[in-house]
């Protein structure tokens, strides 16, 4: 076994395992193990009141992650549209930031 393998069978094993820290979503249409990370929820849309932006970062396995991971193209994420702001790929994982509108919290 090489380095690059036993750093696959450990992303399997642990960073995208249901059991330690990897959830079952959705991805375009397909059931993919992901870690997703909420990074924020940034309130500043144009100083507008209620309007907000949702961020996240997704960590999939290369070979689960859809093929088009450009900027500004759009995925469905649990029935949800999402755009990818930045795409990095790192060790056999690619990690997917992306953004969403939405609604701040209490206003309605």
């Amino acid at each position: 076994m090489n380095f690059r393998s036993i750093l696959q069978d450990e992303v399997e094993q642990v960073f995208l395992n249901t059991d330690e820290f990897a959830e079952e979503i959705t991805l375009n249409g397909q059931l993919v193990k992901a870690h997703v990370v909420w990074i924020s929820r940034d309130a500043s849309l144009g100083q507008t009141p209620g309007l907000a932006q949702e961020r996240l970062r997704l960590h999939v396995a290369e070979q689960a992650a859809p093929e088009d991971t450009d900027d500004g193209v759009e995925l469905e994420l649990n029935g949800n549209s999402w755009t990818i702001e930045s795409s990095q790929r790192c060790s056999g994982i690619l990690v997917l930031t992306l953004t969403k509108p939405g609604i701040t919290q209490g206003q309605w």
